[in-house]
This record gives structure tokens, sequence and C-alpha cells, in this order.
């Protein structure tokens, strides 16, 4: 039986497709990287130095690949149409329990998992889900896990001798289901989303992403996205845990993704002998560019509140882009400025994933924020947020039961607190009066007209409001104004 991959074709090597066994190099890069200004090498390669017949013809090694976080459903439905792979090692930094979610699969550890009429299994004791129809798929391979310092004992158990022989007739093909998406028109390059809390905000960027997003097909699959989506935090605390459970975030994971955040060591705390990342985030901010950019800039604040250098890159263009593009930063720059004595932090990714990353990456952010906040003396503030493409994997099982979860909980609650000021409508010797005041309730402006369309065109010329609610219930406020001088309205 000859090895044929329905999913990720171009993200899988492939050694052998006739052999019978598979290596899984969760986020351990097969490649060399490139690490400051040195190479180090990929486990491919370390393999090859222990035994090169490994990656030969007849080699039993069908083929070798990473296994990201959104990656374990396509490989499941590959491991469902090709039996022949009986037996998979997995080594290297599993940073989103990719491998265990696998592993819980293989053993069954999984139980049925519902939201709304969205029937899903979820591997236990985590909040990874998949979908069931992959129940279906007639494998039961072999798994053994290895350390990056037991790379001989891994080969040993890859060259083991196959233990059975697949037939044709044992492929089943699995297609993952995928969300309905209705298209609606939209400037696919400009949305803006002001959000109180970092809930708030997801439930947001994914029912905006579900609604204006398109499907766009890239080598490694189908992704509905957007361009340049610019989204307000207002107050991006730690919520509270039964709220995050509620909506399948672990609150100790965010945990730990914050001080992973600040962390400017390369190496992974659960495995040391790990090869070492090509980048970490907290190795970009606070080590990898000579020194700690987060205190340096927190020094700035504290000595000069109108500080406008408090810029740091995470993107080095001579390795990330030059030299290679397979691993670089999906997070590339933040600024942090004194915004009212609070520390404001602009925070700019090259791509996004809504689904698996984007509310991680909200809480990675604020630890940064607080970081900077700590050290400066000054009061954390608002986060922005710019991702330049931002995106959701419709075949993830993940992404269905997030759009669920939005669909369900997402309530649009009415703002009229426009932060360019109120207005108050009258009318006066036959004209309508519409009065401009600031926020802080000093007058502004006074606008006349003897018809909402006239007053409407004023405003509008001004950019005298920003919130569309806030737009809405003005027109509002017109009509009715406009109905009290044609005597159509007897209260105002």
């Amino acid at each position: 039986m000859e090895f044929k991959p329905l999913y990720y074709q171009n993200k899988l090597k492939i050694v052998n497709p006739k052999g019978y066994a598979g290596i899984i190099t969760l986020w351990t890069p097969v490649d060399d990287i490139k690490i400051e200004s040195r190479w180090v090498d990929g486990i491919e390669k370390k393999l090859r130095n222990i035994d090169s017949s490994l990656f030969q013809d007849n080699s039993p090694l069908v083929a070798i690949s990473n296994l990201f976080g959104n990656g374990l459903p396509q490989m499941l439905a590959n491991l469902a149409y090709n039996p022949q792979v009986e037996r998979i090692a997995i080594t290297g930094v599993d940073s989103q329990k990719s491998g265990e979610a696998f592993e819980k699969f293989i053993k069954g550890d999984f139980e049925d998992y519902q939201i709304g009429s969205v029937k899903l299994i979820r591997m236990r004791g985590t909040n990874y889900v998949i979908d069931p129809s992959l129940l279906n798929g007639k494998f039961k391979p072999e798994i053994e896990r290895f350390s990056t310092s037991e790379l001989e004992k891994l080969i040993t158990y890859v060259k083991g001798p196959p233990i059975r022989s697949a037939l044709e007739s044992d492929r089943v093909k699995i297609e993952l289901k995928m969300p309905e998406f209705k298209d609606f028109p939209s400037d696919l390059t400009n949305h803006n989303i002001q959000a109180k809390t970092p809930l708030e905000a997801w439930m947001e960027v994914m029912y905006v992403i579900d609604r204006f997003g398109v499907n766009i097909n890239l080598g490694k699959g189908l992704r509905r996205s957007l361009f340049n989506l610019d989204v307000t935090i207002q107050d991006p605390s730690f919520e509270s845990e039964q709220k995050l459970k509620k909506f399948n975030f672990d609150p100790d994971k965010l945990r730990k993704y914050q001080t992973l955040m600040l962390n400017p060591s390369l190496i992974d705390a659960d495995d040391p002998s790990a090869t070492q990342q090509p980048y970490t985030y907290g190795n970009r901010l606070r080590e990898y560019w000579g020194g700690d950019a987060l205190a340096q800039i927190a020094k700035l604040l504290k000595s000069d509140p109108l500080n406008r250098h408090g810029l740091v890159s995470l993107w080095d263009t001579s390795t990330d882009l030059i030299v290679s593009e397979n691993s670089a930063p999906c997070f590339t720059d933040a600024y942090f400025i004194n915004q009212d004595n609070k520390v404001m932090m602009t925070a700019a990714f090259r791509t996004h994933n809504a689904t698996s990353a984007y509310f991680d990456n909200m809480y990675g952010l604020r630890a940064i924020q607080e970081e900077v906040s700590k050290l400066s003396g000054l009061e954390a503030g608002q986060i922005n947020v710019r991702s330049r493409w931002i995106s959701i994997d419709p075949e993830n099982a993940k992404t269905i039961s997030a759009l669920e979860l939005v669909k369900q909980n997402r309530r649009k609650s009415i703002n009229v607190n426009d932060p360019r000021g109120y207005f108050t409508i009258d009318v006066d010797n036959q004209e309508i009066v519409a009065t401009h005041y600031h926020p802080l309730k000093t007058p502004l402006k006074e606008y006349r007209g003897k018809n909402a369309l006239t007053i409407k065109d004023q405003l509008r010329h001004d950019n005298a409001i920003s919130d569309p609610d806030h737009a809405m219930w003005i027109g509002y406020e017109l009509a009715r104004a406009e109905q009290k001088l044609k005597g159509k309205l007897e209260e105002l």
C-alpha cells in the first residue's frame, strides 16, 4: 500500500511511501534552523547523523513532520486513509499539547462533547475537541514518546519489523466537517472592534471573520481571512476562571503562557534537552537585541512621560525574511506610550489564527504590558491589536465549537458613549438645534437647520460622530425634531 496524504501534503517530508512508520516532532523543527548568528541542527539532521539508512528509499519511515496545535484532525484523517502506518514515534517540545491530545485519541481517552446542536469529542482532561467522524478510521497505530536525547532508541523503534499488512479496502476517506459560511460584503482591509474585555474582543473577532471574511485556499488548506483587523481592548485584565472555562479556555494554561511571554530563554523548560527554539517572543523582547527592551522602555517612560521611543521589534529581517521564512514570529512589534498616566500598548501581528492563538496572545500581551507598567511605575491601560492577516481554519473542530460558543453567548451592547462627545437636540425658531458637548460636558459647537438632513450633513462634514450606535440614536432624535417642527409630534 502506498501512502497518499489527503491533507497537508506540502507539510510532510515523505521518505518512503511504502513504509509503515512515522515520526512526529511536535513543535521542534524538523529542518536546520538559524538561531541568532548560528545554525542549529534540526531533528532530521540529528537522525541522519546517527543512522542515514533511515532516510533511504527502502526505509520503514513513511514520513517525518511537525504536529502543531491545529494539525491533529488532518493527521488523523491521513492515518485513516493510510492504515499501513502502524507505529509512530513522538519527540520534541509539546508546546500546545497536541502530542498529548494525539495520545489520548489513540488510547480512547475522550468523551462526547456538545455545544448547542454541534456534536464533537473532547480529549478527556483537556479543551481539545475534534470531529467525531474521525472515529470511523480503521487504524490503531502503536505510539511511543522519546525525548530528544533518546534519538537512537527512537530509530530502533521506527525500524522494528512490521506487525501487519494493510489492504486497500482498509482505507477510510474522512472529509472533515466545515462551518457553513454566508458571505456578507465589506471592506476586507478595514474592520475595527472596540471591546471592554479580552473575551468580548475574541467573540467580536470570531463573529467578524465568520460574517465578513473570504475563503482563501493556501498551500496548507482553506482559511477564512481578513486583512488589517484593528481591535481595542479597554480592560485587558485577567477574567474570572468560571467565565474562561465556559469558553473552553484553561486559566492555568493562560497563566503559563503569560510566564513564557516574559521568559528570555530559547530552551523549553519542559524538555531542557530539546533543540533550542528558533525564536520565542520573550527572547526577542528581552535578550535577542542585546538587552531587555521592556526594561529599557519602562526606564524611558519613567524618566520622560512623553517619550515616544518605546518601540520594540520582534522581527529580524535578516533572519526571518532573508534566511528563512519557515519559522518566524507572528507577533512582530510592540509600541508603548504614556496615555493619561497609563501604559497604552499597541501590538502588531504578521499573521494571526483567531481560533487557537488570538485569545492566548491577548493574555500574553497583557503580561508584557503589566511588566512595563510595574517597571515604570505607571498603571496598565488599554491594549490595541492590529492583525495584518487574520484567519480561522474551517476544517478545525475548534473553529466549529468556537463559532457555536460565540453564537450562543455574543451580546452586542448598545453604546452611545461616543469618545467624540454627546449631543442635545431641540427646536428653536423653526429650526432644529443640535448642540455638541465634550464628554466633560463643555459645549463645543451648535448646529442649526430647517430639517434633519441639513444637520446630518453638517455632522458628517465635521466627523463629529465615531460610533454607529450613537449615529443611529442621533438620526432618530433628528427625525423626531423634524416631526416636531411639522406639528406631527407633541413631545420631543
